[in-house]
C-alpha cells in the first residue's frame, strides 16, 4: 500500500472487516459467513469455503499496519548483489544440434497425431 494512501484505506479496510464478522453465524467448524456484506447479518445461505476466505482475506489487510515495512540499503538492509549466486565455476553453455530428417519426420507424425486427436476430441463434444 502506498503510504499516502493509508490514511484513507484503511477506514475502509475497518469497516468492511467490521461488515464481513458481522455476515457470520455460528462457532468453530460449523461457523458459515455470507458474501453479502452490506446487509450487516448472515443471509441464511448455505455457503462454502469461498466466503471464508474473504472474510479471512479482509481480516488481514487490516494487520498490514502492524508489519514493518522492508528494509532498504538505506534503512539498513545489509544484502550484497551477487550475479554468480547458486553456481559453481563456469557454468556450461550446452550447444543444439540441427535437427535430422528422423527428428523432422517424428515432430510431423507427432504434430499430425495431435491434431487428429484434437479433431476427434471436438467431434465428440459436438455429437
Amino acid at each position: 500500500m502506498a503510504p499516502y494512501t493509508a490514511s484513507q484505506i484503511f477506514p475502509l479496510l475497518a469497516t468492511s472487516a467490521v461488515a464481513a464478522g458481522a455476515t457470520c453465524s455460528g462457532t468453530g467448524a460449523g461457523m458459515t459467513c455470507s458474501m453479502q456484506w452490506t446487509l450487516g447479518h448472515y443471509d441464511g445461505r448455505a455457503r462454502g469455503v469461498g466466503e471464508h476466505l474473504s472474510l479471512f482475506n479482509v481480516l488481514n489487510a487490516n494487520l498490514v499496519k502492524y508489519v514493518n515495512p522492508p528494509l532498504t540499503h538505506n534503512t539498513g538492509g545489509t544484502s550484497q548483489g551477487n550475479p554468480d549466486a547458486g553456481t559453481t565455476g563456469n557454468p556450461v553453455v550446452g550447444t543444439v544440434t540441427p535437427a535430422t530428417t528422423g527428428d523432422k519426420a517424428l515432430a510431423g507424425v507427432l504434430t499430425g497425431t495431435t491434431a487428429i486427436l484434437l479433431g476427434f476430441g471436438g467431434w465428440l463434444m459436438i455429437s
